[in-house]
């Protein structure tokens, strides 16, 4: 294998111009769908979020219920 060839810039003349586009044209014409390992942490997430946003509309109605809002957090996480 001749190095000395493929080290000479006049090798990657005419190799470069054009990968921007591929690599865009590449990432246009990807999948949009997730794959479902992804799609089932977001629904894992999507449940905990709602859970946290159902402990705060439910806790804080005085400033001494954030303390009881944050445990209850905790444990959501938690678990």
């Amino acid at each position: 294998m001749d190095f000395k060839e493929k080290s000479d810039h006049n090798y990657w003349e005419g190799k470069i111009e054009g990968v921007t586009e591929n690599i865009k044209e590449w990432m246009v014409n990807q999948p949009k769908k997730r794959c479902g390992l992804i799609e089932g942490h977001d629904n894992y997430w999507e449940g905990k979020i709602e859970a946290i946003k159902k402990v705060l509309d439910e806790t804080l109605s005085t400033p001494r219920d954030s303390e009881r809002a944050l445990n209850e957090i905790k444990n959501l996480l938690e678990s």
